[in-house]
């Protein structure tokens, strides 16, 4: 007997290009970009249309994972709130990831640093060390 893959609902809201995901195991099954600085207005409508896209409900879904900083502060707040409020719902398993891990593991980097521009001359650091 097989199991079925995990679904799960991805969120991005606090960066430049902000969407979510869809996905059984490695399979996309829907997916949607937001308007930059408008993810608050229109990720709910977005969220609704994927699943319904797709044919999963929410209690189909494994988890829901959200991106939590660093980034803007309302996008912040817009992911995690609705993230929070989507598992509380219909109890499910919610984790968090900084961006900065996303791009260290991305860029496989095993030691330096992770960057981003954090806007009026500042920047978002992480320090990457793997032993």
């Amino acid at each position: 007997m097989t199991t079925p893959q995990a679904k799960l609902l991805l969120i991005e809201t606090v960066g430049d290009a902000p969407g979510a995901v869809l996905t059984a195991g490695e399979r996309v099954l829907a997916s949607a970009e937001f308007p930059s600085r408008s993810a608050s207005a229109v990720l709910l409508g977005e969220l609704r249309l994927m699943l319904r896209s797709s044919g999963v409900s929410l209690r189909d879904l494994s988890g829901i994972g959200v991106v939590s900083g660093p980034g803007s502060f309302t996008g912040v707040r817009t992911g995690l709130a609705m993230a929070k409020g989507l598992c509380e719902v219909v109890h499910l398993p919610l984790a968090s990831v900084s961006r900065l891990e996303v791009l260290a593991e991305a860029a496989d980097l095993h030691e330096g640093f992770a960057v981003l521009d954090a806007g009026r001359g500042a920047l978002y650091v992480r320090e990457q060390r793997r032993t």
